[in-house]
């Protein structure tokens, strides 16, 4: 799905997590579900946000890991 990616400063393609990757999320944006999260695809970003707010913490941009 292409969203505003705030790293990017264009819209890019998104993808949901891996079950790793929600696994290391969950702790980092403090939610038991992170479902509506996705992170960007374009190489060297990885910007994670949820598909209806442009960062998944209000404390700033997270990526993947």
């Amino acid at each position: 799905m292409d969203l505003y990616c705030h790293t990017c400063h264009s819209y890019e393609e998104h993808r949901e997590p891996t079950k790793k990757e929600k696994a290391a999320l969950r702790p980092r944006v403090n939610k038991k579900n992170v479902d509506d999260h996705v992170i960007c695809t374009n190489p060297g970003c990885g910007h994670v946000r949820t598909t209806w707010t442009p960062c998944a913490t209000e404390n700033g941009h997270i990526r993947a890991s």
